[in-house]
């Protein structure tokens, strides 16, 4: 941190030991002044001289006085401005610890929301994986239904191998029928097929990718921990070096209190010793009265108009310090508390072993936060993207299987009621009564004759008992 004070700091200094070395000066006038200065009354040479020295001491050591006493008030100025500045400094750097940590629990709980969002999307990917086996299984169960027809297919025409010629129209009308209806389930077995190809594809992508940004979230936060780390071990250096010329500053600022005191204690002592002699010089106060009212007076006027000026002065500091920093804030802050420098020293201290230990636990930056935040939320709404289309394609993936399933069990009944009826018919036609059953669901085909010979007798139920062109064996 620049320190731009810098320039207002020695013109002020300059100016200050300018007007120490004017009262010096004119205290050393005065001093010479008296000294050659007549008396008003006739005495005695050694008691004239000794009067002048008392008098020139005295005057003297007042000025001393008076030059000290401005010194040390606009150096308590000037020091309690510095303390006051620090004291600000503190403020805001209090305000700036605490709005770094509302900002760290803010992204905390983004944080915590991204990985919320992540869950729902792997739950999301389950879900989906468990849709594609159900489908898969309807797949695998719509095969055994083919595999059935075709050996269905098999027996039938075996069965009209063995029937007449005359039969032998009609079977192969059927035989094209099922022929027909075979490939178009053949044709279904292979898009299904394709389509379930497409999708293990689809998935085995979408995992690879999944692991692909795992893989990239991994390195990105490697990359941006070191990042930050660096950035720490810079702050950290800035603020020791901030907190070392602190320390400096107090250590000057004991070390002038410190000469102060002693010259103040110098300047009692003197001035102890100069009520000693006033004591005996009682008679000529009244006389070096009227000479501070004649000589020193005006040069106290003086210091008075450049006590109001240097009073404007400071109200058109405090109107400029206060279009930076407005009193209502200063006000908020509260009063001085009467902290001494070294416990402003220890307060630092503790704000940046607080500070130390924040950043170690929250190593990202705000901005490094929030950037990883806005990418997880692309990738996050690219993720929503595939999976919308994936169930798109699902769901028309099922609407497919549904009608056609649908279609399957009406064609497969109408097989059976084509079955049933023609079997009959043909049965009537030569004047032997019975009926076939057919069921899908017990796997079974059942087949009753009656000859006309054993109409009283029960039902023939083995095929393989009848003789002739009337017998039928599956």
């Amino acid at each position: 941190m620049r320190n731009h004070a810098n320039p207002r700091s020695t013109s002020s200094n300059n100016d200050h030991f300018r007007k120490i070395h004017r009262e010096a000066a004119m205290a050393q006038f005065f001093l010479t002044g008296f000294s050659c200065t007549r008396a008003p009354f006739p005495l005695s040479t050694s008691y004239e001289s000794k009067k002048h020295n008392y008098r020139g001491s005295l005057i003297g050591l007042e000025l001393l006085l008076m030059i000290v006493n401005s010194a040390c008030s606009r150096r308590h100025v000037t020091h309690r401005g510095k303390v006051e500045s620090l004291r600000d400094r503190l403020t805001k750097k209090k305000a700036k610890v605490a709005c770094l940590m509302d900002e760290s629990t803010a992204m905390k709980r983004e944080i915590e929301t991204c990985h919320q969002s992540a869950k729902t999307a792997a739950r999301e990917k389950i879900a989906l994986e468990e849709e594609f086996n159900h489908k898969r299984n309807g797949v695998q169960k719509i095969r055994d239904r083919v595999r059935r027809l075709e050996r269905q297919v098999g027996d039938i025409n075996e069965q009209t191998m063995r029937n007449t010629q005359a039969e032998q129209s009609e079977t192969e009308e059927k035989l094209r029928y099922l022929e027909q209806e075979i490939e178009k389930a053949e044709t279904l077995l292979s898009r299904l097929k394709e389509e379930e190809n497409s999708l293990l594809e689809k998935a085995s992508a979408g995992r690879r990718e999944m692991e692909h940004i795992e893989d990239m979230k991994e390195r990105e936060e490697m990359e941006e921990k070191e990042a930050f780390l660096e950035k720490l071990q810079m702050c950290l250096k800035e603020a020791e070096l901030k907190a070392n010329k602190l320390n400096a500053s107090f250590e000057n600022l004991r070390e002038s209190a410190k000469g102060e005191i002693d010259a103040f204690e110098e300047a009692e002592n003197e001035l102890k010793k100069i009520e000693k002699d006033l004591q005996s010089a009682e008679a000529e106060k009244i006389h070096y009265e009227n000479i501070m009212k004649n000589k020193v007076l005006p040069d106290i006027n003086e210091a008075e108009a450049n006590y109001e000026e240097l009073k404007t002065k400071r109200k058109e500091s405090d109107q400029k310090a206060s279009e930076i920093c407005p009193e209502s804030e200063i006000l908020s802050l509260g009063p001085w508390d009467g902290s001494t420098p070294e416990q402003l020293s220890a307060q630092i201290n503790r704000m940046n072993q607080r500070l130390h230990r924040e950043n170690q636990q929250f190593s990202e930056s705000i901005d490094d936060l929030r950037m990883m935040y806005e990418k997880l939320e692309r990738k996050i709404a690219k993720k929503r993207k595939l999976y919308q289309g994936y169930r798109e394609k699902l769901m028309a993936c099922k609407t497919a299987l549904d009608s056609r399933w649908g279609k399957f069990q009406r064609n497969a009944s109408l097989l059976r009621r084509q079955l049933t009826w023609q079997f009959n018919s043909h049965l009537g036609k030569k004047g032997i009564s019975g009926h076939i059953k057919v069921s899908y669901e017990n796997k079974t085909l059942s087949i009753e004759v009656k000859m006309p010979q054993d109409a009283t007798s029960n039902a023939v139920r083995d095929t393989k008992g009848l003789s002739g062109a009337a017998s039928f064996s599956t």
